[in-house]
C-alpha cells in the first residue's frame, strides 16, 4: 500500500486535494468581501482553477512528456485562456 503513496502521480492528486480545499476556503469568503477584497478573491480563484487544469493536462493526460510543441501549445493554451476569462470579467461593460 506505501509504494502507492510514494508515486509522483498520487501526490499530484493531494497536491490538486488541497488546492481544491484552499479554494473552496478562499470562495467562502466571498459573500463577506468588501469590492476590493471580491476582485482580489476572483483572481486568485481563477489562478487557481488555471493552476490545477494545467497540473491535470501535464500528469494526467501526459503533457508532461509530450513533444516541445505540443508541451507549448498546452502551456500556452492555459495561460491564455485564463487570461481572457480574465480580461473578459474585469473590462467595463458596454452600454447600448
Amino acid at each position: 500500500m506505501t509504494r502507492y503513496l510514494n508515486t509522483p502521480i498520487t501526490i499530484v492528486w493531494l497536491i490538486l486535494a488541497a488546492l481544491m480545499a484552499l479554494s473552496w476556503a478562499i470562495g467562502d469568503r466571498y459573500e463577506t468581501a468588501d469590492v476590493d477584497g471580491v476582485a482580489t478573491i476572483t483572481i486568485a480563484l481563477m489562478v487557481l482553477a488555471f493552476l490545477k487544469v494545467r497540473m491535470v493536462m501535464l500528469h494526467f493526460m501526459d503533457a508532461k512528456v509530450a513533444p516541445f510543441a505540443l508541451r507549448l501549445m498546452v502551456e500556452l493554451w492555459v495561460a491564455g485562456v485564463c487570461l481572457i476569462v480574465l480580461f473578459m470579467y474585469f473590462r467595463p461593460p458596454t452600454v447600448g
